[in-house]
């Protein structure tokens, strides 16, 4: 049942401003309403809920923010507030799908990596903070953070239970299992590159080593002293004592996060 207002409200001037420039007519159809329907709306008359749901869809404005007198003008430009709930999940299980398959990729590369040359390399380049020498290593994936972990960087969602329940729908599900995928096993293979790579300690070692250098120039002689026997101990396939080896999985948002108040 619908009640005329008194006065013009929020609803009534949202609607004129959705209206506007659009054929009634054709509005009155999408809605399931006369044309003359829609003109006593915009002149101050209330829509039943039915009708409201069909005037959201048709302008193709959330439901919430239409009838909400708190919210503004303009209506959110979000299309995912008009997505079912299925909807939106798959596509989220999608995302995070593309990025496992991603992580996994360049795993693959890194599991391959003889970190020990690499570390050797490493170490004969020096240890200026730009160094000279390229060394070729895994990118966009493996990075060191400011002291010296190991970070994982990939979009990560936790969503097992949706994957489990999309994985027929979702890509790679031709050659993994779902829980392959899981956040948990990307972190496992990654214990696994460190344990089975110990020469990836000697690389987080020189980072250290460079970092320490720029911070305290005072100590850069002890430590360029201190080259040479790494290098044998490289050679010597010796595991890095003193480098810090952790195992974080970080998720870079896709969207900016809100600042903190102060």
């Amino acid at each position: 049942m619908e009640t005329v207002a008194k006065s013009p409200t929020k609803l009534t001037h949202k609607l004129r401003r959705l209206c506007k420039g659009r054929d009634h007519k054709e509005l009155a159809n999408a809605a399931g309403v006369t044309r003359q329907a829609i003109a006593q709306y915009l002149e101050g008359s209330t829509p039943g809920p039915g009708v409201l749901l069909a005037l959201a869809k048709t302008f193709t404005v959330p439901i919430e923010w239409l009838i909400d007198d708190t919210l503004s003008w303009p209506p959110p430009n979000n299309a995912a507030v008009l997505l079912s709930d299925r909807d939106l999940m798959l596509e989220v299980a999608r995302r995070y799908r593309e990025e496992a398959l991603r992580v996994i990729k360049i795993l693959k590369i890194a599991e391959k990596t003889d970190w020990y040359a690499v570390a050797e390399k490493l170490f004969k380049s020096g240890l200026d903070w730009h160094s000279p020498e390229r060394v070729d290593v895994p990118s966009g994936l493996l990075a060191i953070d400011y002291s010296g972990t190991l970070l994982l960087r990939c979009y990560i969602y936790d969503l097992a239970s949706w994957q489990n329940k999309f994985h027929t729908e979702l890509p790679g599900s031709d050659k993994y299992h779902a829980e392959d995928l899981y956040i948990q096993s990307l972190h496992d293979r990654l214990e696994s590159l460190l344990a089975k790579n110990p020469g990836i300690g000697w690389m987080l070692l020189h980072h250290n080593m460079k970092a320490e250098c720029e911070m305290f120039p005072d100590r850069r002689k002890q430590m360029l002293d201190s080259v040479s026997t790494v290098l044998k101990k490289i050679k010597n396939k010796e595991e890095a004592r003193g480098a810090n080896i952790a195992v974080v999985i970080k998720g870079n948002p896709p969207f900016p996060l809100p600042e903190e108040d102060d």
